[in-house]
């Protein structure tokens, strides 16, 4: 057995763990970014409709 395999085996599972890390903290990024562009245009729509005196404005 080469001295080196067992440290070449542990680095590549560490790789492999931070490439699966980076990847659901990446997905995780662009959810809540998505779920705060919803928000907001919500928010801006809702406000839009008041100004144009829309009947579902809420007053």
């Amino acid at each position: 057995m080469n001295p080196f395999q067992p440290a070449l085996v542990v680095a590549a599972a560490v790789q492999m763990l931070t490439v699966t890390a980076c990847h659901n903290t990446w997905q995780g990024v662009k959810t809540d970014t998505r779920r705060a562009l919803d928000k907001t245009g919500q928010k801006l729509e809702k406000e839009g409709d008041k100004i144009d005196g829309h009947p579902n404005d809420g007053r």
